[in-house]
């Protein structure tokens, strides 16, 4: 008895910051900058949705990531020294044309002073390679890093943008406010 009550107060502090927020590593993401965090992330996305809303804290660490379909009142916070990893394959975006993206969705965001690495120069020769064999039609086109259609109260905290496409953040009939994006054009930051 006194095992499971230490047990209970252990898993509520260390993996449940506060009634909103919650640490990816409690929904088993692996931040050794190898292993794929797509399913994990999906499901703590829809985790959190579910239950009213809330953060997902991503902590210092790399973490591979394929394409996920936000929700509604989801925030994700990318933590300073964490990094996400998009894929430089065009398939790990499994059909959706961008890392993150929402259709119809309320209430969602992105913080926390940390970097999305898009892999661009990578996924641009993945798709050449796979269109000149025919795998891919000839009109495919690089997915984004953040693509939100007809979606309301989008908002962004400050994070970092590294080696993105040409057009990495898209907004489609969604209004928006913006605390700080700095995207990385070669050796310099530019801040949207």
């Amino acid at each position: 008895m006194k095992r499971t009550i230490l047990a209970i107060i252990f898993s509520l502090v260390f993996f449940h910051v506060d009634a909103e927020e919650y640490l990816g590593s409690f929904f088993g993401l692996c931040r050794d900058g190898k292993t794929d965090n797509t399913e994990a992330v999906q499901h703590a996305i829809d985790f959190i949705s579910s239950k009213g809303g809330g953060t997902l804290v991503i902590e210092v660490g790399g973490y591979v990531l394929g394409s996920v379909q936000m929700k509604d009142n989801v925030t994700i916070r990318i933590t300073p020294g964490a990094i996400i990893e998009a894929p430089a394959n065009y398939y790990n975006y499994y059909g959706r044309p961008a890392l993150f993206y929402a259709r119809g969705c309320r209430n969602i965001r992105i913080e926390g002073d940390g970097i999305i690495r898009g892999h661009n120069d990578e996924l641009k020769t993945f798709m050449e390679n796979q269109k000149g064999k025919g795998h891919l039609p000839q009109e495919a086109c690089e997915p984004a890093i953040i693509l939100f259609e007809d979606c309301e109260n989008v908002s962004f905290g400050t994070f970092y943008l590294y080696d993105a496409p040409e057009d990495p953040v898209r907004l489609v009939h969604t209004p928006y406010t913006v605390d700080n994006i700095y995207i990385n054009e070669g050796k310099r930051w530019i801040r949207l």
